[in-house]
């Protein structure tokens, strides 16, 4: 054996990942566990990408009915709230899928993105009414950044 060229460990192979660029948590189930009822959500913070074995997913955003991702993916994907009192408004996930060598990409983007293309830091706070509360997020966002607005916010 030449010097260097020891055993190599061994590596999942992921055929598919998907990434959130939301701005919301997002959680998902395999669909082959969700048809058996087993609850074995995963979480994925906003900006962060998961390695799966399997295409086929129950996507949950907080607030929003279950979103079922599988191929062939489609570019827009609509959620619909799961309290009753906004259950007649929709909100728009943009689906962008490619490939990386074998493996399947699917980045999961809000509709809407701030950025901020002035020289200091811009700060803003988004603010919705339900018929519960009025609920509200600070943002700071720094010259050149893009954020994405989170689901419950568009």
């Amino acid at each position: 054996m030449a010097a260097g060229t020891g055993p190599r460990k061994a590596t999942a192979f992921a055929p598919f990942q998907l990434h959130n660029a939301t701005g919301t948590p997002l959680s998902f189930t395999p669909l082959s566990l969700a048809a058996e009822g087993q609850p074995a959500e995963e979480e994925l913070p906003p900006g962060e990408t998961a390695s799966l074995a399997s295409a086929g997913l129950l996507v949950s955003f907080p607030g929003f009915q279950p979103l079922e991702l599988q191929p062939p993916f489609r570019e827009r994907y609509r959620l619909w709230f799961g309290h009753a009192s906004r259950a007649s408004q929709i909100v728009n996930v943009l689906a962008e899928s490619g490939k990386r060598g074998v493996t399947t990409l699917v980045t999961l983007h809000s509709t809407i993105v701030l950025h901020n293309t002035c020289a200091d830091e811009v700060k803003l706070r988004l603010c919705r009414r339900d018929a519960q509360a009025i609920a509200s997020l600070p943002l700071a966002i720094a010259p050149g950044q893009r954020m994405p607005v989170p689901l419950e916010f568009q």
